[in-house]
């Protein structure tokens, strides 16, 4: 499985979970897939892979984005203070 796919399988997961609970955002898969072709382009672009996933996404789903990629879960500064790369506008 390319990276990728394991980006969009842990982000699709996480949305199913979420869809269960009430209160549930119908277009938060939407706006987890512009995030992930963000991811990706972020990581053309020869940015840290772990970067590109703490830029685009946030909370329980970054972790479980970063578990899927066999990379250590975010730090409290990390989640505080988000990482900060320059917004790129997607075709």
């Amino acid at each position: 499985m390319t990276d990728h796919q394991k980006i969009v399988h842990a982000f699709t997961e996480h949305d199913y979970r979420e869809s269960l609970k009430r209160h549930y955002n119908r277009y938060a898969l939407a706006q987890y897939c512009a995030a992930g072709q963000r991811v990706a382009a972020y990581v053309s672009l020869g940015y840290n892979q772990r970067d590109a996933v703490l830029a685009c996404f946030c909370g329980p789903v970054a972790n479980k984005i970063l578990r899927a990629l066999g990379l250590s879960l975010m730090t409290k500064d990390e989640a505080r203070y988000g990482v900060k790369l320059p917004y790129i506008e997607l075709e």
